[in-house]
């Protein structure tokens, strides 16, 4: 009986456990950040593409693996409005080339890689965009960066890198 009284008054001093703190701990576990150095999502494609460095950063208290994705966005991504079109123009389709110092993936839908952080680190990768020989002049591309958790499969960030397809034969 006075075991049961401890007990009690132990858990009346210092509360009982919430059962949601699992469900928190969880979704805050493989929380991320993306960034793009300088600020800079809007590039021109050159001669060896439109190169974008990116950071991923893993803003949880414990080490966790992100796939990062990177697809084409069918949402307009010019850094200029021009409120005479009538209709808004579609994206051109592009190559991308996600890069980290040991991973690579190339495709013109979708590329994939993985990235293993502790928590609180850092690290750098890379996106270079190209555009295939039949790509119009003088138009936008959008590419979505998402990082997405190994663990849940849930976005933790996502970010819009637009590119400028130039004419090149006006430079």
């Amino acid at each position: 009986m006075r075991t049961l009284f401890t007990l009690i008054m132990v858990l009346i001093v210092n509360g009982i456990p919430q059962t949601n703190n699992v469900s928190n701990e969880v979704s805050q576990s493989s929380s991320a950040e993306i960034s793009v150095e300088k600020n800079r999502s809007f590039k021109s494609i050159g001669q060896d593409g439109a190169n974008f460095i990116l950071k991923l950063k893993n803003t949880s208290g414990s080490r966790n693996s992100f796939i990062i994705r990177a697809t084409l966005d069918s949402s307009p991504c010019s850094n200029k409005y021009n409120s005479n079109l009538s209709t808004k123009a579609n994206n051109s389709n592009l190559y991308m080339l996600l890069e980290t110092d040991n991973s690579r993936s190339m495709s013109n839908s979708e590329s994939r890689i993985q990235i293993t952080l502790d928590a609180e680190q850092t690290k750098e990768f890379t996106l270079t965009a190209t555009a295939p020989n039949t790509t119009v002049y003088n138009t936008w591309g959008c590419i979505k960066v998402e990082a997405i958790s190994d663990t849940n499969e849930t976005i933790s960030d996502e970010i819009i890198l637009s590119v400028y397809i130039p004419d090149p034969s006006q430079n």
